[in-house]
């Protein structure tokens, strides 16, 4: 993605993208500008995020933690 010439990474989670011609709209659950993040960054998010997910009690906590680690994912991969 550009912005006034800048390039920037953006990782997101759940989505949708709806391409007609030459636009395309994009439904998204969470964006996150990760152009600043670095790869070290993003791994240590991941592994928090598993710490969480591992020491879910009940479903509401880890349904949280699955989307903390989704967000993780993305931001590694984007990094």
């Amino acid at each position: 993605m550009e912005s006034e010439g800048a390039k920037l990474k953006i990782a997101v989670t759940s989505g949708i993208a709806e391409v007609a011609g030459e636009h395309c709209n994009v439904l998204i659950e969470s964006a996150l500008d990760v152009t600043s993040l670095s790869a070290a960054d993003a791994g240590v998010r991941v592994s928090e995020a598993k710490a969480l997910l591992a020491d879910a009690d009940n479903d509401a906590e880890r349904k949280a933690a699955e989307q903390k680690l989704a967000m993780a994912e993305a931001i590694l991969f984007a990094a």
